[in-house]
């Protein structure tokens, strides 16, 4: 077992972190495609969950053949950080509710989850407004 989390915590040197990024670029690419197709918000939903967490991943590659592509994108101490983490399981919790037809099945949980979201992307907005503005480093 103890071997199972070493791979896991050398991700940078085995090649699973970049593995992991293939796989989540190719959910994105081809859930657009799904979406375009078929008109299902569901598939928007998951390839707007799956290119956030694209994002993410590109912050934390190291050591690999295309490190200064990387690095130039990379995210990890910018405000935007924090909040495509968050964005990622609004979209996630979005995806959720539209495949399980959460709006028909209960109404008010519904709307009081899409008012949650509306809310926390505001705030969001605020926060990001303010950290650039003022480079408060409000956010992580």
């Amino acid at each position: 077992m103890n071997h199972f989390f070493n791979f896991l915590h050398n991700t940078n040197n085995n090649g699973f972190g970049v593995m992991a990024f293939g796989i989540l670029s190719y959910l994105c690419f081809y859930n657009v495609f799904l979406f375009i197709q078929n008109k299902k918000t569901y598939y928007l939903f998951y390839s707007l969950f799956a290119f956030l967490n694209v994002l993410q991943t590109i912050a934390l590659i190291k050591n690999v053949f295309v490190e200064t592509i990387f690095k130039s994108l990379a995210l990890r101490n910018s405000p935007l950080f924090f909040s495509f983490k968050t964005l990622s399981f609004m979209f996630f919790g979005l995806f959720m509710m539209a495949i399980t037809d959460f709006k028909n099945e209960n109404s008010k949980f519904y709307k009081q989850n899409i008012l949650s979201i509306k809310i926390t992307i505001a705030l969001l907005c605020a926060a990001l407004f303010i950290d650039y503005i003022y480079d408060t480093s409000l956010m992580p």
